[in-house]
This record gives structure tokens, sequence and C-alpha cells, in this order.
């Protein structure tokens, strides 16, 4: 099971690169599911993009998404926000639930992921290849992912980055 979870913006999240996936090589992927989870603007595109697949299933409102990152194998990220998207918050959920992930290379998503985690920004055949191989790790195993990202390291870090100006 391959979880996608974000605001449903098909080109900007990218979740257009992984039905592309499937369109181009689908007996690589005839016994994988692919759960998105999210609400957003192409919602309704997304529903009916999806109309006639058999092994996609989208849920636009989740009230425990607990739930679908413990039964998920994978997290997928396949986000095209190069310009600084910042940690994105699904990252940071799938490590502390110790998944496994996938995401496209976007800046500074080698702090959290191994290289073999990580696929070339846009590129279907990437995206592809990574699923194919089927080798995802993640730094963040033992990492503890609420105490790097809480308010006391981040006062911490903004207090450091405001006095080298200063």
């Amino acid at each position: 099971v391959y979880l996608i979870v974000g605001r449903m913006e098909i080109y900007n999240k990218g979740q257009d690169l992984i039905l592309e996936c499937l369109s181009r090589y689908p007996d690589a992927f005839r016994e994988a599911d692919f759960v998105f989870c999210g609400s957003g603007k192409d919602a309704d595109l997304f529903k009916r993009l999806i109309e006639f697949k058999s092994n996609i299933f989208f849920y636009e409102h989740v009230d425990n998404i607990a739930m679908f990152y413990r039964r998920a194998d994978v997290v997928v990220i396949p986000s095209r926000f190069e310009a600084g998207e910042g940690t994105p918050m699904v990252l940071l959920e799938a490590l502390y639930m110790n998944k496994p992930v996938l995401m496209s290379a976007l800046p500074g998503a080698d702090m959290y992921l191994d290289k073999r985690s990580l696929f070339s920004v846009g590129s279907v055949e990437a995206l592809a290849d990574s699923l194919k191989a089927g080798l995802f790790d993640s730094k963040g195993e033992g990492v503890d992912v609420v105490s790097l990202h809480s308010e006391a390291s981040m006062i911490k870090n903004f207090s450091g980055a405001l006095s080298s100006f200063l």
C-alpha cells in the first residue's frame, strides 16, 4: 500500500505523476494499492481521473490519518514545490510513524531521507524506477522528529539566525 497525503492540487503536489506512472507501467503496479488522502481545489478533477482505476483509492476527508499511516507500507511525496515548500508535514508524520518514504528530491529532503528514497522532481520515469526498485529508507529512524521540530528548537534556531544578522 502506497499512501499519498496532502492537499489535492494535482500539479503542485504531484498526484498526476503517480497517475501517469500507473498509466505507463500498469503491469508493474497491478498488485499495489495507491491510497490518496486530502481535499483541495482539484478533488473533483482527481475523482474523475481515477474513476475506473481499481487500485486507486481516494479519501477526501479523513478523521484519523494515523490509521492510514499505520496501514501504509510506503508514504510517497511526489511534490513539485521546488521553490521551497519547507519541510512537508507529511514527511514528519511519516517519519514519526516509522514509515519508509519515497519523495521528490526537494531542497532539504536529504536531511531526512537517504538518496535512494529520493527521485528527480517531476520525473515519472524516476518515480516509476524508485517504486519498482522498492528501496525506501530514511535517516529518520531513531530521529526524534517531535523534539527536532519543537517550539524550543525553533526558537533556538531562529535566535541563532537572527543573531547572525546583528
